[in-house]
C-alpha cells in the first residue's frame, strides 16, 4: 500500500507540476515586455561613411525612415522617457529580464543609397560593433541605457533572446516573484 500510494502522489505531482508550468508559460505570454526596437534618436549608433559622422535613422537630418514613422517613433520613446517620471513602482513591482553573454550588434557604418526603385536605404559597411546582449538586445537597451537599473530589479542570465522565456532559471524566478 505505501507503494502505491507514493506512485500516486508521484503521478498526481507529475501532471500537476506539467499543468501548473503550462499555466505559467501561458501567463508568461500574456505578461507585458517593452524594448526599444530603434533607439532613440539621441542613440547615435550609425556611422555615416559619407560625411563621417554618428547618427541615427530617427534624426531629422536622416531621410530614409519616413517622417510618420520619426513622429511615430518620437511619441513612443517620449512615452517611455515620460513613465520613469510617472510610473511610481517599487522595485518589487518592476522586474527587468535581461540576456547577456552574446555578442550583440550595437553600432553600424552605413552608406545611404538608393535602390533600383529609388526608395532610399542604408547599405551596410565592414564589419559591425558588439556589446554584450542576448544576441539580439544589449544589455544597455534592455535596461533603457541603464535607467531601469534604478528603479527596477534587473536580473541577467546568460541566455540567448529566442530561450529566454523557456529558460529554467528565469522560470524559477519568475515563479519564486509570483508566489
Amino acid at each position: 500500500m505505501p507503494f502505491q500510494a507514493w506512485e500516486t502522489w508521484f503521478c498526481f505531482y507529475h501532471k500537476a507540476s506539467q499543468v501548473e508550468n503550462g499555466r505559467l508559460q501561458a501567463e508568461l505570454r500574456k505578461m507585458p515586455s517593452l524594448y526599444p526596437l530603434c533607439p532613440p534618436e539621441t542613440d547615435r549608433y550609425m556611422k555615416r561613411i559619407d560625411t563621417d559622422v554618428h547618427t541615427n535613422p530617427l534624426s531629422a537630418t536622416e531621410g530614409v525612415v519616413s517622417a510618420d514613422h520619426k513622429l511615430h517613433a518620437r511619441n513612443v520613446h517620449e512615452e517611455i522617457r515620460a513613465a520613469f517620471k510617472t510610473v511610481r513602482l517599487g522595485a518589487d513591482r518592476l522586474h527587468v529580464f535581461a540576456g547577456v553573454g552574446t555578442p550583440t550588434i550595437t553600432d553600424f557604418s552605413v552608406q545611404p543609397t538608393k535602390t533600383p526603385g529609388g526608395e532610399a536605404v542604408y547599405r551596410l559597411e565592414g564589419v559591425p560593433a558588439c556589446e554584450d546582449g542576448d544576441g539580439t538586445v544589449s544589455i544597455a537597451s534592455a535596461t533603457f541605457g541603464s535607467a531601469l537599473n534604478l528603479i527596477a530589479n534587473v536580473y541577467e542570465y546568460r541566455v540567448k533572446h529566442d530561450e529566454i522565456c523557456e529558460d529554467a532559471n528565469v522560470l524559477e524566478k519568475v515563479r519564486q516573484l509570483i508566489i
